[in-house]
């Protein structure tokens, strides 16, 4: 994969009574020395990851939940070793059952604080 190339995988999954359809998208926006806290300057690569509409269903005991799931967010790693440095997701989620809607925002984001370089 190059910087600036981009992927996407079709999701189309059954198991156990939960049917999942969308796209995930990915790819390398770049390569940078980057200083991060706690750890330094460290030589990474940034991927960044989407998923727009996807569906879900579940079916349980003749009761359906369907989902409706939207995410984007991005990793960087160590270029050479792949470790991850920070990683950061924002997700939505809207989840429908027997008339009722209910809905999920989730931001997390992980940073290494410590690398123990040999």
């Amino acid at each position: 994969m190059k910087v600036g190339e981009s992927f996407q995988i079709p999701i189309n999954m059954t198991t156990a009574g939960i049917n999942i359809l969308g796209t995930l998208r990915y790819g390398i926006s770049g390569i940078a020395n980057i200083t991060f806290p706690n750890i330094g300057l460290c030589n990474v690569f940034k991927m960044d990851f989407s998923a727009t509409n996807v569906q879900a269903a579940a079916t349980y005991d003749s009761t359906t939940i369907n989902v409706v799931l939207n995410m984007n967010g991005y990793i960087y790693m160590e270029y050479g070793t792949c470790l991850p440095i920070e990683f950061s997701i924002q997700e939505t989620a809207t989840a429908s059952y027997q008339g009722q809607t209910m809905g999920m925002n989730l931001n997390m984001q992980m940073r290494l604080v410590q690398h123990s370089k040999p």
